[in-house]
């Protein structure tokens, strides 16, 4: 893992400045997640970068994204020896020590299989020293195991061998262990604190009796010379050189915290400062100067607090990410570098929050206000006091808006606010008057306008308003004119988005009617639609947002069809949609920012785009999103470059250039894999040379040659989001994107060996490979194509021998004929039928080569309408291999393989073309063609002529 000091001093500074961001961020991790039981006591995390987490129930393994857990299985000697976990310890290299409640447990990351180490019963005067309650080090590197019976050093040899209680009849229960500078070991018993002396190896005396506090039972830490212990009433500060202690109970002081002060675990936060886990009180941040300290607790009405207010455990990793388990609640986690977004949404009691949480519509005017538009009226929210002033509309007041539910906003030059509203037309709004002003109907038009869910302004003053049509309007001269005045079809142009790009080109987005142009000097319309056709044409035709960057590329959000970008050089559409990096295909708003990166809102939350390195970033609510579900039309960027975008519960407010996300990549690791067509749940392991984390190939029999494989980046911070790609080494040259998914389907893989690489998308200095190599059938080894060989040396022996044989007869039978003409004068029948005999012999090896393209023709042939029928599958019914395959067509037709089936293929089509069987559309289909524009090419260049023309 990487580590960066300065970085890491930054964070925790950040961390701790912001006590009520602690407090409101927490993310949980439960049983719905994957975890075995909901009480979290020991954490880890291990030097291959996996967080580890001991439970009431298994031991759970956490990479990011999924748990695995290990149990206790009946049956199995190299499974865990309880499901109870106390204590974890790293020895090296990712291969850990495991305290249960029954004995210890060595866990071989390799194998993923535990070696079990049980006490003799003639070592133990009672069952607790089974429990294994803590693990530790000592200065020389033996193992120390305290259990519910005194404290034991473990000997490979020799085994667990007693160290305390040493001389006594009394049981020991340890509950924590600590080492100090000098190496010395601190134990932490029910009833006492102990010193181990490093050098002389022995006891001191008792230093904390029962006299000190009622009794022991929590964590132990050592911090310079200070040794602080968790208590039932606090926790106690205990100076190692003056042997002075300190108690702090947290009673009495200022937001003290009610109920019991029971301290459970304690670990270090900062040089300054300590974490604190109680039981009850939730998590505390200690000052250890000041004695102060900040409580966190589970809040029955904020979802992201702490859940569960007993904390059986605190660990804090080297990137800052904060770990709390807890009693009942499952794992917590706090991350301190996490991007925060505002959020503003109605707060009950707050008159100067939102008068309702469904926002559509979103301005900043020219004063500064700020106008949002919801179901339940209008909010101006003032721009130096902050007061929110909601506006609504009353009946028999034709001076109020004519309707609360608000769908569009626009300022025009004379600093007059334009509302369209969903049911009640078009309203304007004089600031200085507070009147509104109501429109059925625009100046000099006779259609109502009911909807209106898009308005902007032109460079000249004009009001561009959409609806169930588009209009302009200029509010000086009150001069209207109505554009796309006929339906089309059974439905009139309904309008959802406007944009002007830089030469007064008005940009249309409609619900049904695609993507429209408007060259507003002269009134042309351009219309660009779906074309299933047409792979670079609009990708669907019901366009939400629109939106031009600096190079006068038209970002295009649709309603299922993703995001779509318009190059007007060509007048084409490139897409992006769930199939290359989105997690949602309907895109409700879409602003650029000053960098040019791409910021879209869909049912899947906030992303940020980075076209040129095509990287996808997406925010969620545990970054501050209002909801991952935004709204249509909501979305605005301020003059001053602040971004708005508006959902279902409130809207979010941001500057682009103040979010960081980070783009560095950590350890990517394959987690598991799977055989689709296993009916025989056959272990896994036996294709694996290591557990698949280590493992270096992955072998498989010819017939499990389709396998998905599971992989995880070990990241456990929410500013991390990546898109993954893949390379299949030795098989397929390219990168293939996999957008977030994390897993990865191989069919059909050959025999032989090839090597699977998958990164980050762009991302070339991590990474993960494995080889995985597929075996041939027994038909296909190398033995066998020995024995081939050997049966073709011995079958052509024999062929050269007949024939030899055969020319040694003919020679002896022309001899005979010779005589027999000298003595009877006669050639005729004996020749004859000598030659005639001769020429059926050629004439067999000629019909074998015809006998094998009849064979490739027929097979073409029956699976002619199939559009997978390909090279591979052709190989396959031909028993043949592609390269022989390939030189026997190429011998008898001129023609590679593929062109031979795509010839086959096209002679068909020319047939149903001549008896008009169909279009060229089904006939394109029914000889395999899925694409018709590439089907008419193939057809034009064997035919000289494209389909439609075919008339032979």
């Amino acid at each position: 893992m990487r580590f960066n000091l300065v970085g890491y001093i930054y964070l925790l500074l950040s961390f701790y400045g912001n006590g009520q961001g602690i407090q409101n961020n927490f993310k949980h991790l439960s049983l719905e997640d994957g975890l075995s039981q909901s009480s979290v006591a020991p954490i880890i995390k291990d030097s291959e970068g996996f967080m580890w987490f001991g439970t009431e129930d298994g031991l759970n393994r956490y990479d990011g994204s999924n748990f695995k857990v290990y149990r206790h299985q009946p049956n199995d000697k190299e499974s865990l020896s309880n499901s109870y976990i106390l204590s974890i310890m790293e020895e090296k290299d990712g291969f850990l020590w495991v305290g249960t409640k029954n004995g210890l447990n060595y866990f071989n990351p390799n194998t993923e299989k535990f070696q079990r180490f049980l006490q003799n019963s003639k070592n133990s005067k009672n069952s607790g020293s089974q429990s294994i309650t803590s693990l530790e080090k000592d200065a020389d590197g033996n193992l120390l195991v305290g259990t519910g019976n005194g404290l034991y050093k473990y000997d490979a040899t020799l085994g667990f061998i007693p160290i305390l209680p040493s001389n006594s009849n009394e049981p020991y229960h340890v509950v924590s262990t600590a080492k100090d500078k000098e190496g010395n070991l601190w134990v932490h018993t029910t009833e006492t604190l102990e010193k181990l002396n490093y050098k002389n190896g022995r006891f001191s005396e008792p230093i904390i009796q029962m006299s000190f506090e009622k009794s022991f039972d929590g964590d132990l830490l050592f911090d310079e010379q200070y040794l602080w212990v968790a208590t039932d009433k606090g926790i106690t500060k205990f100076n190692t050189k003056t042997k002075a202690s300190k108690k702090f109970n947290f009673f009495g002081l200022q937001n003290s915290i009610k109920g019991s002060t029971k301290i459970f675990c304690v670990r270090k936060a900062t040089n300054e400062k300590l974490w604190l886990g109680s039981i009850g009180n939730g998590l505390i941040l200690f000052d250890k100067k000041t004695g102060s300290f900040q409580n966190y607790v589970h809040d029955l009405n904020n979802r992201r607090s702490l859940s569960s207010n007993a904390v059986g455990s605190v660990f804090q990793d080297e990137t800052g990410i904060l770990w709390v388990g807890t009693i009942s609640g499952g794992i917590n986690k706090y991350d301190p570098n996490q991007t925060k977004f505002e959020h503003f949404k109605k707060e009950p009691g707050n008159e100067n929050s939102l008068s309702d949480n469904s926002v559509r519509a979103l301005l900043r005017d020219r004063d500064g206000d700020l106008w949002v538009g919801t179901h339940k009226g209008l909010n101006r929210i003032d721009a130096s006091s902050g007061n929110n002033i909601v506006y609504t509309s009353t009946l028999g007041k034709p001076s109020t808006i004519s309707s609360n539910v608000v769908r569009s906003l626009a300022e025009d030059s004379d600093g007059t606010i334009w509302i369209g509203t969903w049911d009640h037309g078009l309203n304007s709004f004089d600031k200085k008057s507070g009147i509104f002003k109501r429109y059925y109907t625009l100046p000099g038009q006779k259609d109502s306008i009911n909807h209106v869910p898009a308005l902007t302004t032109d460079i000249h003053g004009n009001l561009w308003v959409g609806a169930n049509g588009l209009w302009k309007y200029d509010p000086r001269t009150k001069q209207s004119k109505r554009y796309l005045t006929h339906k089309k079809g059974n439905h009139q142009y309904y309008i959802r988005s406007l944009c002007f790009d830089k030469k007064s080109i008005l940009w249309i987005g409609t619900n049904e009617n695609g993507l429209l142009r408007l060259d507003t000097s002269s009134g042309a319309f351009t219309q660009f639609l779906h074309d299933p056709a047409e792979p670079k044409s609009l990708a669907n035709n019901s366009v939400v947002s629109l939106a031009l960057d600096k190079q006068g590329y038209l970002w295009s959000g649709t309603y299922g069809g993703g995001l779509n970008i318009f190059d007007p050089s060509n007048e084409s559409f490139k897409h992006y949609d769930t199939r290359n990096g989105l997690v949602n295909d309907v895109i409700y708003g879409i602003l650029i920012d000053l960098q040019g990166f791409v910021w879209f809102t869909s049912n899947a939350g906030l992303c940020r785009f980075d076209s040129k390195n095509e990287v996808f970033n997406y925010f969620g609510t545990e970054y501050g999103i209002q909801s991952e579900e935004f709204n249509a039309g909501a979305y605005y960027q301020s003059d001053s470059g602040e971004f708005f975008f508006g959902g279902i519960n409130g809207y979010n407010a941001f500057y682009p250039l103040s979010i960081k996300k980070e783009t560095k990549t950590e350890k990517i690791v394959f987690t598991s894999f799977e055989l689709p067509d296993d009916r025989n749940n056959l272990d896994l392991n036996t294709f694996l040379d290591k557990n698949i984390s280590r493992a270096e190939r992955i072998s498989l029999p010819y017939n499990r040659n389709t396998i998905t494989i599971k992989f995880a980046e070990l990241n456990y911070s929410n500013n991390l989001d990546h898109n993954y790609e893949y390379q299949l080494l030795g098989n397929d040259e390219q990168w293939h994107n996999l957008g977030r998914k994390q897993n990865i389907t191989l069919s059909g893989l050959n025999p032989g060996s090839s090597t699977l690489w998958v990164r980050a998308h762009n991302d070339s200095t991590q990474g993960a490979s494995i080889k995985i190599a597929v075996s041939p059938p027994l038909w296909r080894t190398n033995w066998a194509y020995a024995a081939y060989l050997l049966a073709v040396v011995l079958v052509g022996t024999f062929f050269f021998r007949n024939r030899r044989r055969f020319e040694q007869r003919r020679r002896e039978f022309e001899l005979k004929i010779t005589n027999w003409e000298n003595e009877n004068g006669s050639t005729v029948t004996p020749k004859s039928t000598l030659a005639i005999s001769l020429q059926e012999k050629d004439e067999e090896v000629v019909s074998m080569d015809q006998k094998f393209l009849d064979r490739a023709i027929q097979i073409v042939e029956e699976n002619i309408g199939d559009s997978s029928f390909d090279v591979e599958k052709f190989k396959d019914e031909m028993f043949m291999s592609r390269s022989k395959l390939h030189r026997k067509l190429k011998s008898a037709t001129g023609n590679s393989t593929t062109e031979f089936i795509r010839l086959i293929r096209l002679k068909r089509a020319a047939q149903l073309l001549k008896g008009n069987t169909g279009t060229v559309t089904e006939i394109a289909y029914k000889v395999g063609f899925e694409n018709v524009g590439y089907f008419s090419k193939c057809f034009s260049e064997t035919f000289g002529v494209p389909p439609s023309q075919y008339n032979p």
